[in-house]
């Protein structure tokens, strides 16, 4: 780790070596280590946090980190992870159900629209996945835009390949 201070590989077999090991207080620590030596990178310093998690207490304690942190434009990496955690967890399919529940109860719900989103994408469903786009677009009025939602909106889009859709969003900002 110190003869490459900024490649994460060396970090989490060190991780991986203290969970083999049921060392998790020193985890803990090589946690702290991560944050700071990858500050900008969310998704690597949660990667670690979750896989901690799931070592220590289960994969229900990764999943519940992953649940209460989940954000809209998170790195697709992180979404990776967090979708792991689901099916480890069997709670992929309650989820979904949780999300279009959200969803039928504020249409505008971009975590709701997001979690969607991801679940389609990584099912393949690119149609299904541009639909929960689409839908929560048609749920806004003109002046109802943050920009926020704005800037995440136009993200989904691209990662979905519907690039005029994202240049729309990006030009309503």
């Amino acid at each position: 780790m110190t003869r490459y201070p900024q490649e994460s590989e060396p970090y989490f077999g060190y991780l991986d070596a203290l969970i083999a090991q049921g060392n998790f207080d020193e985890g803990r620590n090589l946690l702290l280590e991560i944050s700071e030596a990858f500050n900008g990178d969310e998704a690597l310093v949660f990667q670690a946090r979750a896989k901690l998690a799931d070592a220590e207490q289960g994969p229900e304690a990764a999943l519940e980190l992953l649940e209460q942190s989940f954000r809209a434009d998170w790195d697709p990496a992180l979404v990776r992870t967090y979708f792991q955690a689901l099916e480890s967890a069997d709670r992929l399919r309650a989820r979904q159900e949780e999300a279009r529940t959200a969803l039928r109860q504020n249409p505008r719900d971009l975590r709701a629209t997001a979690w969607l989103f991801d679940y389609a994408q990584r099912q393949g469903d690119r149609a299904a996945a541009v639909a929960a786009l689409d839908e929560f677009r048609r749920a806004h009025g003109p002046s109802d835009w943050t920009g926020e939602n704005l800037r995440i909106l136009a993200g989904l889009y691209r990662q979905a390949g519907q690039f005029q859709d994202a240049a729309k969003s990006v030009y309503a900002l």
